[in-house]
């Protein structure tokens, strides 16, 4: 039996018993994929390196983290991976709607007072 794999908060049950799957890409994903694929090493078919980067991210992140606190509702408005390098960061604040903007600043002194109570328990 396959494991339930959760897309904007419905679980589907993935069925693998059959050699080919397919998957739907629409306008918020599209560009998503066509960024893998430059990414894709040419020895490497799509699936396998769909599934090296499905691999990288249940190695990265812990059994009870949910990617839906991750990544919001509309992919196309996701934020950069944490620790991804700071031009990245620039380029996403420098083109943030006000809206976009004010939130990430929420975040930002939200994860600068838990930062900061932590180092004082260190």
């Amino acid at each position: 039996m396959s494991k339930p794999f959760i897309y904007a908060y419905h679980i589907i049950n993935m069925k693998f018993e059959r050699t080919t799957v397919t998957i739907s890409i629409n306008k918020h994903t599209k560009e998503i994929f066509e960024k893998a694929n430059i990414k894709k090493p040419p020895h490497l078919s799509m699936s396998t390196w769909i599934a090296v980067m499905i691999e990288d991210y249940l190695s990265n992140h812990k059994e009870n983290a949910n990617i839906l606190d991750f990544v919001d509702k509309d992919v196309s408005a996701s934020l950069p991976v944490f620790f991804a390098p700071i031009s990245t960061w620039a380029d996403k604040v420098r083109n943030m709607s006000t809206v976009e903007f004010e939130r990430l600043q929420t975040r930002y002194v939200q994860l600068g007072n838990l930062i900061r109570v932590e180092g004082d328990k260190r």
